[in-house]
């Protein structure tokens, strides 16, 4: 048995930021005998239906804490936060779970 706790990042950018987080993801320690694509977390970037805004979103490692790759994956997420010199706001869920990070100039909130 173990404890799960899936965090993801959802980030404001485009493909240049997207781009920063694939070579962080190429740089990533391999575990075993099988490969951790780090890359696969990562989605295309998605555009807002007005203003242009731009989001992508990378993915939970799926993985119990105190695992290497959930380790691992901590230190993924942190290495991003560095690289795009951005604050990092943990919304942590269990099984299933919507987190709604609100943010703007007159909002700034998160709901679970």
């Amino acid at each position: 048995m173990g404890t799960i706790s899936h965090e993801a990042l959802v980030i404001s950018g485009g493909e240049a930021e997207r781009q920063k987080v694939l070579a962080i993801a190429s740089r990533m320690p391999q575990n075993g005998p099988w490969r951790q694509e780090w890359e696969r977390l990562v989605s295309p970037v998605l555009k807002s239906l007005t203003n242009g805004y731009e989001w992508f979103f990378v993915a939970p490692d799926g993985s119990k804490e105190w695992w290497d790759t959930s380790d691992q994956g901590n230190e993924f997420r942190e290495q991003i936060g560095a690289a795009l010199g951005a604050d990092v706001v943990w919304v942590r869920f269990g099984e299933l779970g919507i987190a709604v990070r609100a943010y703007g100039q007159e909002v700034e909130r998160v709901e679970r």
